[in-house]
């Protein structure tokens, strides 16, 4: 059986620091090339990653990617921007909410199933 986190932890050896980030799409590129001739897709990278290495971090700025962090600021710049991005979804669940209440009820008045 192959261990995909390995793997992955193996390539993420050489991003050590945000300076250092591989975008995701080289990063499964190289999955890809270990795994020859069978691949995995950008989700299953992303699972791997989101659930079984917590440790890795991410970044969406300059230079974006994934990246093994090389100081505690670095944890904390990736948390923020995750409680970033779920702020903004909570805002945006309580915009539509309000715009229609009875949602909260599953009863949307005017629109149908299927």
């Amino acid at each position: 059986m192959i261990d995909l986190k390995r793997i992955i932890l193996d390539i993420l050896e050489n991003h050590q620091g945000k300076d250092q980030a591989i975008k995701g799409k080289v990063l499964l590129y190289q999955i890809n090339r270990i795994l020859y001739p069978d691949v995995i897709g950008e989700r299953k990278m992303r699972e791997i990653i989101e659930i079984e290495l917590p440790h890795v971090a991410f970044s969406t700025t300059n230079p974006a990617g994934y990246f093994l962090p090389a100081n505690i600021g670095e944890v904390n710049k990736t948390v923020e921007h995750l409680e970033s991005y779920i702020r903004g979804l909570a805002k945006r669940r309580r915009a539509i909410l309000d715009k229609y209440p009875d949602a909260r009820q599953g009863k949307l008045y005017g629109f149908h199933n299927g």
